[in-house]
């Protein structure tokens, strides 16, 4: 992968991770480690090993489902390369997933139920 593209493909993952902390995208579960974010032009497809850490993978696929680019926290050539890389891979797959299931909006429902944190702020 070309500097451009990786810096594309980086830019990518940043704007997608933003967009789904501000609720601007949805991501759906594909399976129990990969979560899609799909457009009518476009989609990105990120997932984890089959335990739910690295190494991470980021597909993006045209609108007629062909891979067009992909980034694999594997395919970094150095250590401090592979894990800036696997950093920024495993906060979106993170993001992509609490939001796909959720996970908010689980926890705070539980917490309606429970009694006040007296520690809360």
């Amino acid at each position: 992968m070309s500097d451009s593209s990786m810096d594309k493909v980086r830019s990518l993952m940043r704007r997608l991770q933003i967009g789904t902390a501000n609720n601007q995208i949805l991501w759906e579960q594909q399976s129990d480690t990969a979560y899609l974010y799909a457009r009518r032009s476009s989609s990105v497809w990120v997932a984890a090993d089959s335990d739910g850490t690295a190494p991470f993978k980021l597909q993006v696929y045209d609108g007629d489902g062909q891979v067009v680019d992909e980034y694999e926290t594997v395919m970094r050539a150095t250590e401090a390369e592979y894990r800036a890389a696997n950093q920024e891979l495993a906060e979106l797959y993170k993001a992509a997933r609490r939001q796909a299931l959720r996970s908010d909006e689980v926890l705070d429902d539980l917490m309606q139920d429970l009694p006040p944190d007296p520690n809360s702020w």
